[in-house]
């Protein structure tokens, strides 16, 4: 079963914390159970094992967030592309949608899903917002898949 790191560094497994470390923030990894264990893995890595704290009645309720969590790929929408700024984050439709501070000055997809905005990375999805921009707006910002346009000295006359 998949988790992602919070900032702190840790993973939220039925109501439980357990730390894998703060250098994996933002990522997924891997957690299984086995002997009333948690083995943690990131890229096939064992980084971290933790005694288990839940009953092992409820070992079958820890996989159901994850199947009902974000999917693994973005579904399909128009998408543009933005470069992720200093702080972390995406500008679309006049509004900043956060992609995270490991994307900084990296180039991320930016798509509308019905009344989500998903922010995407070769074919992987980041993160996934609820709309807070002005639907009128978004035309604009789809018309202009690469962003704002640059001045040049020809357009100003």
């Amino acid at each position: 079963m998949g988790r992602r790191v919070d900032r702190a560094g840790r993973i939220s497994i039925l109501k439980h914390r357990y730390h894998v470390g703060r250098h994996l923030a933002g990522r997924a990894v891997t957690v299984e159970s086995a002997d009333g264990l948690l083995h943690v893995s990131h890229d096939g890595v064992l980084v971290a094992t933790h005694a288990r704290r839940h009953l092992a009645d409820d070992e079958d309720r820890m996989d159901r967030r994850t199947k009902a969590s974000r999917p693994a790929r973005p579904t399909a929408g128009e998408e543009v592309l933005r470069k992720v700024d200093s702080s972390g984050s995406v500008s679309f439709a006049g509004t900043t949608y956060r992609a995270g501070n490991h994307y900084v000055g990296q180039v991320v997809g930016v798509r509308v899903v019905g009344d989500t905005v998903q922010i995407t990375q070769d074919g992987l999805l980041l993160r996934t917002h609820r709309t807070r921009h002005d639907k009128l707006k978004e035309f604009g910002a789809l018309k202009n898949p690469g962003g704002r346009l640059r001045r040049t000295t020809q357009d100003v006359g």
